[in-house]
């Protein structure tokens, strides 16, 4: 015979399990403590069933609770994706020994036969000069970074060192 199972504490049901016959009377079955002969309903999405004085009743599944005084760790952010400020970011690169100057000569150099070669240096003019922030992977970064033969884990690394120092 099958007896359903529930927890002494909470009540909720743990499963089912098979009664013994009684040794000393035949055809009657021992019931095991916090065990039923009464089957418990169908599962119902977001509650547990739990028998409660001698019947089976729906319980809504409580949410986990959190300790009040300990926060959840935040999530780690990667520093390549924050932005930089613009002080900072000029001087990282003259720790790497870029100076804005040099940087002005290229974009100064850049070709502007076509329609799209002048659009595209004068964003680069307008970057260079007015942007507030700068971003890791930004084209015209990268491709300032690689003409002046700043590899792209050097990069990473000036990067990362540079969002350091602006948090400090």
């Amino acid at each position: 015979m099958k007896v359903y199972n529930y927890d002494p504490d909470t009540r909720e049901y743990v499963g089912w399990s098979e009664a013994d016959e009684s040794p000393r009377q035949p055809g009657v079955w021992l019931i095991p403590a916090f065990s039923t002969d009464t089957p418990p309903p169908d599962q119902k999405s977001g509650f547990v069933r739990k028998f409660v004085n001698g019947a089976w009743i729906y319980s809504l599944i409580e949410p986990e609770e959190t300790d009040p005084e300990t926060p959840p760790d935040p999530e780690p952010i990667d520093p390549l994706t924050l932005p930089m400020d613009r002080l900072t970011f000029w001087l990282v690169a003259a720790s790497a020994g870029v100076s804005k100057w040099s940087v002005r000569d290229r974009v100064a150099g850049l070709p502007e036969e076509t329609v799209v070669q002048r659009r595209d240096k004068y964003e680069a003019i307008a970057w260079l000069e007015e942007a507030k922030q700068y971003r890791r992977y930004d084209l015209l970064l990268m491709t300032f970074a690689e003409a002046e033969g700043i590899t792209s884990d050097m990069l990473d690394t000036l990067w990362k060192w540079g969002i350091h120092q602006q948090e400090t």
